[in-house]
């Protein structure tokens, strides 16, 4: 999916009881989602987990984890310039029996000419 030269794509999604040494909760477990993000555009376009945003079938925003230094795969934050592309993955914790969700991403310096990508990630 493309938003004014901004590119996200989905590799994979996994649920997961544990992630980086931490143990999900009683009822919950964490979503992995592996993403690229590639830009098309002048100037660079500032990223970073706090541009993702992740939803369920009833409406529900889900918290996203913290990034840990630990975690190599872990997508930080930076800036893409034309033709960069960076991948990584963004966690969030989520109610095990949670499904049908929409990721959502936003860069972080608010391009004026963007709208939100949306990718359903399914159940």
């Amino acid at each position: 999916m493309e938003s004014a030269g901004i590119q996200l794509a989905v590799s994979s999604v996994a649920k997961t009881s544990m992630h980086v040494g931490s143990v999900a909760a009683p009822g919950r477990t964490f979503l992995i989602v592996d993403v690229t993000l590639e830009s098309r555009r002048q100037p660079a376009t500032a990223y970073g987990p706090s541009g993702f945003c992740l939803r369920d079938a009833d409406g529900a925003e889900h918290d996203r984890l913290i990034p840990s230094a630990d975690d190599q795969r872990t997508l930080n934050g930076g800036a893409l310039a034309m033709g960069e592309a960076v991948r990584g993955t963004v966690a969030f914790d989520v109610p095990a029996s949670a499904g049908r969700f929409v990721l959502a991403f936003q860069p972080d310096d608010r391009v004026s000419d963007y709208r939100s990508i949306r990718v359903a990630l399914g159940d």
